[in-house]
């Protein structure tokens, strides 16, 4: 967010940076199952997924944030038609969500996926330019409180997502065709994502990989660091390979076990 937010303590301050963060991982990880579906033939496989994620994690977060602001902008008069807003977001994400959940026309599978990543980013664009830094600049209002259980909600539901699968949600019915032979696997270039995000956006996009499958991550340094906070937040659960190493920039693939 390149706009000044002036919070009114220290906590608030730890709760921009917590919802900053928080909103880099969800939209890294909708955009990299938004657009599996451009890049995959099992293109109603990489739709299930895509509901999957989104109804166990994408709604309750963008509900929960609506709910909690608004209730919080009644201390703020000036905020009250932000939050208003924020809450028609959260429901037009959730009328998406059902057209996804619905339809079995690939072209309106793929145009809500990219409709959906879309109205997100712009929604959570909206959120920390205007509404939050009125909330912030608010003594009254405990913005701390609404960040934390916004970034506890996420953690419970990646948790959720990882250990639940198309099949379980969807009858056991997964289209076969388009398996992944282990090559071509999704690129994130790091180098262009804004340095304050850019970890949480690698998180948000690793959140999106499911067992077996792989993504590569394109970084401008060697990211050792990264690395490790990744073995921290997911022990033993990637494998990783070096394919490239500078001087432009850093290729390495990370490969979930199944």
């Amino acid at each position: 967010m390149d706009s000044l937010v002036i919070a009114s303590n220290e906590l608030d301050s730890e709760a921009i940076e917590t919802l900053e963060s928080t909103n880099a991982e969800v939209v890294a990880a909708l955009a990299a199952r938004a657009d599996a579906l451009l890049n995959t033939e099992n293109l109603g496989q990489a739709r299930d997924e895509l509901v999957i994620w989104s109804e166990s994690k994408l709604l309750p977060y963008a509900s929960l944030k609506a709910e909690q602001m608004a209730s919080a902008s009644r201390e703020v008069p000036t905020a009250t038609a932000l939050a208003d807003a924020l809450a028609n977001g959260a429901e037009a994400i959730s009328d998406i969500v059902a057209v996804l959940r619905n339809t079995d026309e690939a072209l309106l599978a793929v145009g809500a996926a990219q409709a959906l990543r879309a109205v997100v980013e712009l929604q959570f664009e909206n959120e920390l330019s205007h509404l939050v830094p009125l909330l912030a600049s608010a003594s009254s209002v405990d913005l701390a409180k609404i960040a934390t259980a916004a970034q506890a909600l996420t953690q419970q539901a990646t948790a959720t997502v990882t250990s639940s699968s198309p099949e379980d949600s969807h009858g056991g019915h997964s289209c076969g065709c388009g398996e992944s032979d282990g090559e071509g696997w999704p690129e994130l270039d790091a180098r262009i994502v804004p340095h304050a995000i850019r970890h949480a956006t690698v998180f948000g996009a690793l959140d999106a990989v499911g067992p077996g499958k792989g993504m590569v991550l394109v970084a401008p340094h060697d990211p050792i660091p990264l690395l490790a906070q990744i073995e921290q937040r997911h022990p033993g659960v990637f494998t990783t390979e070096y394919l490239e190493r500078g001087p432009e920039a850093w290729k390495i693939q990370f490969l979930r076990k199944g």
